[in-house]
Parts: structure tokens; C-alpha cells; sequence
């Protein structure tokens, strides 16, 4: 198992305008992901929200319809059968997943797709992830066996969106594990909206639960 804090410093890795230490990046259709070997696993992680384009995917909150998944968020969705397809050229066996923010519900698709065509990955870990999809999304990667684990820092507003219910459809939008809290606080005079969002919390936290 890969440990939390080397996932998250992944993920902060991925948000450089260059990232560096990756054997492949990819970026389709707005969706960026970066592929690493470590300690015999293909780690494959999703970058979060940095620019308008990413924040209009996150504001994208209307079910599509999936063959395989079921409901899923089509913002969150798009670009991810070409990341599903790349992936299989450039892994091996043990196949970790990650992102923060918007790239952790892409990380969970990810791990739902390999799920569904029988092969899931070995962990799925994300950071501040919002929930990527409905109940069926939920089952297969629940079903899968993988090991699944999701943080949310303090009062970290991103794991709470989409609403949790869709009036017109009447199924919920859910998370497929319980997160884990962390208690990383921004400074007092910090009046952003996402100021519990970032991944350096995430990183700072982490690192103190040793």
C-alpha cells in the first residue's frame, strides 16, 4: 500500500505547470492525469480544479447517464474512456489511484471503470474529493474489493457538492466510503470560501497523523 501522504504529495505534484518525476502525463478533453511507477505500482493521479475550464467541469452537476456506471457527473465524466484506454497501455498489474478536489472524482470513476471491466485497482485514495456519481457507481467499487479511503480537511466545502439530492431524477448523489476527517485549519484572517480546499492542508495534515 502506497501511504496517504505520498499520494497527496502526488497530487501537489501534478499541479506544477510543468510536473516533473511522472513517466506520462495526459490531458483529454480537459481532464488531466498523470501516470508514476513507484515501489512497483502504476500510480495514476488526477489533478484537481487550477483553472475557469476545470471550475465550469465541477459546476456541471447533471447526470449522464453511463452503460456502465450508471448516473455519473458529466463534467467530471468527460475525457475518462481516453484515460481509461491509456491507462491500460501503461500499466502493469498494481494499479493505485488519486487526485484531490476534481481529480479525486475522477480517480473514483477511474477505479469504477477498471472495476467493471474486471480489473480493479489495488487502492483508491482521494483528497477533497466531491461525490462523483450515484448509487451504482458506489456498488461497483464497493463490490470490487479495493481499498478505498477519502479525506476531507475541517470544513472543506468540495466533499459536499453536488447536493445530495437530484429533485427531478430522485436518486442521491453519494461518496463510496466514509471520509476521514483532518483538522488542518486555515489562518484566522482567511475569509476564502475554499480556503480548507487546499491540497497544502491536506499535505500538512496528513503528515501529522504520522
Amino acid at each position: 500500500m502506497i501511504s496517504p501522504l505520498a499520494l497527496a504529495q502526488a497530487c501537489a505534484d501534478a499541479y506544477a505547470d510543468a510536473p516533473a518525476g511522472f513517466d506520462h502525463i495526459w490531458e483529454f478533453s480537459g481532464t488531466h492525469a498523470a501516470h508514476r511507477r513507484v515501489e512497483g505500482a502504476d500510480i495514476i493521479v488526477f489533478r484537481g480544479s487550477k483553472d475557469a475550464e476545470d471550475w465550469i467541469r465541477d459546476l456541471e452537476a447533471v447526470p449522464i447517464w453511463d452503460s456502465r456506471l450508471g448516473f455519473v457527473h458529466a463534467g467530471f465524466m468527460m475525457g475518462m474512456y481516453d484515460v481509461l484506454a491509456a491507462v491500460a497501455l501503461a500499466t502493469v498489474k498494481d494499479v493505485v489511484v488519486t487526485g484531490h478536489s476534481l481529480g479525486g472524482a475522477r480517480a473514483r470513476i477511474l477505479a469504477a471503470l477498471l472495476a467493471y471491466s474486471g480489473k480493479p485497482v489495488s487502492q483508491c485514495c482521494v483528497f477533497g474529493s466531491p461525490r462523483p456519481g450515484f448509487a451504482n457507481l458506489s456498488r461497483i467499487l464497493q463490490k470490487s474489493a479495493t481499498p478505498l479511503a477519502s479525506y476531507r480537511n475541517y470544513h472543506d466545502p468540495v466533499p459536499l457538492v453536488p447536493a445530495a439530492w437530484v429533485p427531478v431524477i430522485g436518486d442521491p448523489w453519494v461518496h463510496p466510503d466514509a471520509w476521514i476527517s483532518l483538522e488542518e485549519h486555515s489562518a484566522p484572517d482567511d475569509l476564502e470560501p475554499l480556503r480548507d480546499h487546499h491540497i497544502q492542508h491536506y499535505l500538512d495534515g496528513l503528515a501529522k497523523l504520522g
